[in-house]
């Protein structure tokens, strides 16, 4: 499993806090907004059925939460290297804590509980690449396989999209460094002949995965061009899931919590058993006391 420290496609912003808990003082809320924001995930709890796994990892960090409005983060959380959850409502835009919704609150202390948990236990393994392949190969086509030509291309271009995607998945979402292993396993799975296709790029960076699609005739795509897609169809907050594995299973899991309005319900629709089998890894790969 690979953790990143920059996210690319959003201009290297923090993905994990470099700074201290005392650096984050100035943007934290006081005691009595953090009491009302407790209030209001219980009502959350007591009115909705809430996956037992996600509860647990809720309520048994209240106290471990570090709740902030920092204006400068556009993501709603993140974690430090030690797992500490950290919560930004600043992306939230309420101008009163009494303005925030109980949905919207949960979803983000569960993201940041789920994102803390991974980033301090680093649970997944080589075995989630398929799936986890598969399912950034179905986010593509659901974006761009219309518009792109790709649905009824399938003996061309369709192959050799899944085909970088496994390079992508290995290399940059896992740390397995491309070697003549993977593009022979890759190319068992998509029976795509790895010589027909242009592989001189650093498939452990996001905007060189973006680049061999372009480069080798499937989409037109640029980072800048992707990364406006992805907000389209699944707010700013979706754009990490492509380059960070915590971040994706954290984004899945949060988009769970009924009712909320930050975390787009897009993935689960575009394909439910996909979506789910997701879901059910998130979950599994969970360390909860």
């Amino acid at each position: 499993m690979r953790v990143k420290k920059d996210l690319e496609l959003m201009d290297d912003i923090l993905n994990i806090y470099d700074l201290s808990e005392n650096s984050l003082k100035p943007y934290m809320y006081d005691s009595k907004d953090i009491d009302y924001m407790h209030t209001l995930l219980g009502a959350y709890e007591r009115g909705k059925t809430i996956p037992a796994g996600l509860s647990r990892l809720v309520n048994g960090n209240l106290d471990k939460f570090i709740v902030v409005n920092y204006e400068d983060y556009p993501l709603t959380g993140t974690a430090m290297p030690n797992g500490t959850p950290i919560v930004n409502l600043a992306p939230l835009q309420a101008s009163y804590i009494t303005d925030l919704q109980s949905a919207d609150l949960y979803s983000c202390f569960a993201y940041s509980a789920v994102f803390g948990n991974y980033i301090k236990n680093k649970p997944f393994k080589s075995t989630l690449v398929d799936q986890v392949a598969l399912w950034m190969f179905n986010s593509f086509m659901g974006i761009y396989g219309k518009k792109s030509g790709l649905i009824g291309s399938y003996n061309n271009l369709t192959p050799k999209l899944r085909f970088i995607i496994l390079l992508y998945t290995y290399d940059g979402l896992f740390g397995i460094k491309t070697s003549k292993k993977t593009i022979k396993k890759a190319s068992g799975i998509t029976h795509v002949d790895p010589k027909e296709m242009k592989l001189n790029y650093d498939f452990s960076d996001p905007v060189q995965f973006l680049k061999c699609i372009r480069d080798n005739g499937i989409i037109s795509i640029s980072e800048n061009k992707f990364a406006t897609d992805i907000i389209r169809v699944g707010k700013i907050y979706s754009i990490p899931m492509f380059e960070d594995l915590s971040r994706l299973f954290s984004t899945l899991l949060a988009s769970v919590v009924k009712g909320n309005n930050v975390f787009p319900q897009y993935w689960a629709k575009k394909s439910k058993s996909i979506f789910e089998k997701m879901v059910f890894h998130g979950y599994r790969n969970l360390k909860i006391k």
